[in-house]
């Protein structure tokens, strides 16, 4: 077995801050859904404040996402959540 850090990182073509992005944005509406959109508990599971919870839901757009059958929500919009940082 390898050490870890022999391992090496390739950045996505995207670049650092989108992939990020949508790591953050992945992983918290994957948490939101699981509690059945109860913000705090989602909160708690991420080791995140109920105000950065709703800082994260606001930034990237994931109200809209409350319905699952809302387009674009399975999607990856990493260019849109950049413009929005800038």
């Amino acid at each position: 077995m390898s050490p870890e850090k022999d391992k090496e990182i390739l950045l996505p073509d995207e670049g650092l801050h989108e992939a990020v992005m949508r790591f953050k944005r992945r992983i918290i509406l994957q948490e939101l859904r699981a509690c059945g959109w109860k913000k705090k508990e989602a909160a708690q599971r991420l080791k995140l404040s109920p105000r950065s919870m709703s800082y994260y839901i606001s930034r990237l757009d994931l109200e809209r996402c409350r319905d699952q059958q809302t387009a674009g929500c399975d999607e990856d919009p990493a260019r849109e959540e950049e413009e929005r940082w800038r």
